[in-house]
């Protein structure tokens, strides 16, 4: 398949993670008992499940706007209902910033439920909310965190580049070098073996391969129809006949699951 965009030059690619050292977290809250609450209750996750946080607590949103630094930030737990700045502004200036943060609302009130999808928030947590709450909400965190920390590292006229795993729209084969085709560009490599390249990334449940020398990522994929996927990108990618139907049943599996996970 012959693909737009493509880098020429030779690189060098090595599949690497990163270790997750700690995750940046914000509590956005003006009451005192509950950020204490929530407080005790990521500390008991933190011991449960040996992740590593750090916490920050902000009184309201004037302090957090006045002295958090949102690029910095992995999630954010935020009231909604706040004197001054409103969690839904506060959750504004985190995206102006951040479009990676984890933002989770919490509120006595559902009623501001629908306008938490303006700013692509993960929950909406009414309170009071129990430790199983924010332990499951924690680790859909975690796990989140964990795959943006995966890279495919290249090495490009000496310069050494790196592809966050979560960004491959899909990897393919053509005259003898490996394309490793994000949103905004594809880099060409022609020293490694794209067996090699499969390996790696088919340890990710995200990843599946729909032809030869084809990889895919499900969560940049639209729909499969016509024996093809359709990618976030408006770009179609053909599914070998052999296997279409494995192919379709691994795809469909994998959204209900997910949604479930979501749905926790």
């Amino acid at each position: 398949m012959d693909l737009p965009n493509t880098l020429r030059g030779t690189v060098i690619f090595t599949v690497t993670g990163f270790e997750v050292t700690f995750i940046n977290i914000a509590i956005i809250d003006d009451k005192r008992q509950d950020r204490s609450r929530l407080l005790t209750h990521m500390e008991r996750f933190m011991e449960s499940s040996f992740s590593k946080l750090q916490i920050s607590q902000y009184v309201n949103g004037e302090s957090f706007v006045e002295k958090a630094v949102p690029e910095t930030l992995d999630a954010a737990f935020i009231d909604i209902i706040m004197g001054g700045l409103s969690g839904i502004d506060v959750a504004r200036h985190i995206r102006e910033r951040n479009e990676k943060c984890v933002i989770v609302f919490i509120s006595s009130s559902n009623h501001f439920a629908a306008e938490s999808y303006q700013v692509n928030a993960l929950e909406y947590l009414s309170k009071p909310y129990l430790y199983d709450d924010i332990e499951r909400v924690m680790k859909k965190i975690l796990k989140i965190r964990d795959m943006s920390a995966v890279y495919i590292e290249v090495t490009e006229n000496r310069k050494r580049v790196q592809i966050k795993a979560s960004d491959i729209l899909y990897v393919d084969y053509y005259r003898h070098s490996v394309l490793f085709n994000t949103e905004r560009q594809t880099i060409k490599t022609y020293a490694v073996r794209f067996s090699e390249v499969e390996e790696k990334l088919l340890m990710h449940p995200n990843f599946i391969v729909i032809r030869k020398n084809l990889i895919v990522n499900m969560d940049k994929a639209l729909q499969i129809s016509d024996k093809q996927f359709l990618m976030c990108n408006d770009v179609t990618l053909p599914i070998s006949r052999e296997v279409y139907s494995k192919v379709k049943n691994e795809y469909t599996d994998y959204l209900f699951k997910k949604l479930r996970e979501e749905m926790g």
